[in-house]
């Protein structure tokens, strides 16, 4: 399943230890990501939702509710940049752009010390 998120915040690790990827991605991306499997929506800016509803015409929803990721996930940030976007505006404001972001955990397979180093190694 696909996690939709507009931003992070470090509560969404929920207090473990977590190595991510972040990856730009584009739209078109988004959207077969979007065709192709389930999502959820935890986009806590209305004006990022409705916007991102009419670019894809799937029905994403405001949900503010708190986020915790888990290492099965897959995120998609939603991020908006650019001067301020009111909530009931139909399009962006001028200056205005989504950037989207790819979010995923790696799992640690090992750690291990070499003298003073700390190495540790990841697999997806």
């Amino acid at each position: 399943m696909i996690t939709l998120i507009n931003s992070f915040s470090p509560n969404m690790l929920g207090q473990s230890r977590v190595t991510l990827d972040w990856s730009p991605t584009s739209f078109k991306e988004v959207q077969r990501l979007m065709e192709e499997e389930s999502f959820q929506s935890f986009i806590g800016q209305a004006n990022v939702a409705k916007l991102f509803s009419q670019m894809t015409g799937m029905n994403v929803q405001v949900n503010r509710k708190p986020y915790h990721i888990r290492n099965s996930d897959l995120v998609i940030q939603i991020q908006y940049i650019g001067p301020y976007f009111d909530d009931n505006s139909k399009e962006l404001p001028k200056g205005g752009k989504l950037a989207y972001w790819r979010i995923q955990p790696i799992e640690l397979r090992a750690s291990f010390r070499i003298g003073d180093t700390h190495i540790l190694t990841h697999s997806y």
